[in-house]
């Protein structure tokens, strides 16, 4: 992946004082797409012919042939600030790998977001220094920029620094007014998600990827964004935008074992 480099707010990231040693977090800086080339006809005869023995070849094909078909079928949304970004079941780069991505930027120059359902087992004040103690796990958000600490949060009172990505959902803002904000307990750890690096796609390059099919983009909400249960983030949207989708969310991550 060319990995795009936003320009940041000077107040709207921190670095690290540690990077956890967390396997997930080594980068990678090509994303592998998993094969997708097969000859859709001579799939569908083999799988509909009565003599067909299925291999893992046959099986992995025929999958992902399902999954064409309901990507390019029913995948009506466009890339946008607001929007999430769902990977394909069998996307093989493990920065990516069954993720749900909200993005906070698109546009010209290129994409940033963020991995909501990778939680660490390490809150913010055990990775930046003289933070004080506030009870909300960071979450690995992409392979880029892992020495920086950046957050989303959700609220009616807005911060010095913070965007707008939807109504009520703002990203970034001055940290030295949060710390503030955490002493004085005037908010709190449910109402934000803080990020150790960041995922970002230059000019097209998430275009490129949707148009192989790699990515499903979708509306999302903030109880989403926020959601207590990550590990099922991936398979519960999938399965509330309906039976299509849900046939995806049913995949195990081997297809040998379908």
């Amino acid at each position: 992946m060319n990995h795009f480099q936003h320009k940041y707010h000077p107040s709207s990231f921190l670095k690290v004082r540690k990077i956890p040693n967390i396997k997930e977090f080594k980068h990678i800086s090509h994303l592998t797409l998993h094969n997708i080339g097969f000859e859709t006809r001579k799939i569908f005869r083999d799988a509909t012919n009565a003599q067909f023995s299925p291999n893992l070849t046959n099986l992995t094909n025929l999958i992902n042939l399902i999954i064409i078909h309901i990507l390019q079928a029913h995948m009506t949304e466009n890339p946008a600030k607001g929007k999430i970004l769902i990977s394909e079941p069998f996307l093989n780069d493990p920065n990516f790998k069954r993720t749900i991505i909200l993005l906070t930027e698109h546009g010209e120059e290129g994409s940033v977001g963020f991995v909501l359902n990778k939680p660490t087992a390490y809150k913010i004040n055990d990775i930046v220094e003289e933070f004080p103690k506030f009870e909300s796990l960071v979450y690995y958000g992409g392979p880029v920029q892992l020495n920086s600490i950046q957050f989303i949060y959700k609220g009616e009172n807005v911060m010095d620094g913070s965007a707008e990505i939807l109504p009520g959902l703002f990203w970034g803002g001055s940290f030295e007014i949060l710390k503030l904000l955490i002493q004085s307990r005037q908010v709190k750890p449910q109402d934000f998600r803080f990020f150790l690096g960041y995922s970002g796609w230059g000019e097209h390059q998430i275009e490129d990827e949707i148009e192989l099919n790699s990515w499903i983009v979708a509306d999302t909400t903030i109880d989403n964004i926020f959601s207590d249960e990550p590990d099922k983030l991936w398979r519960d949207i999938l399965k509330s935008m309906g039976k299509k989708f849900a046939i995806l969310a049913s995949f195990d991550d081997n297809p040998s074992v379908n």
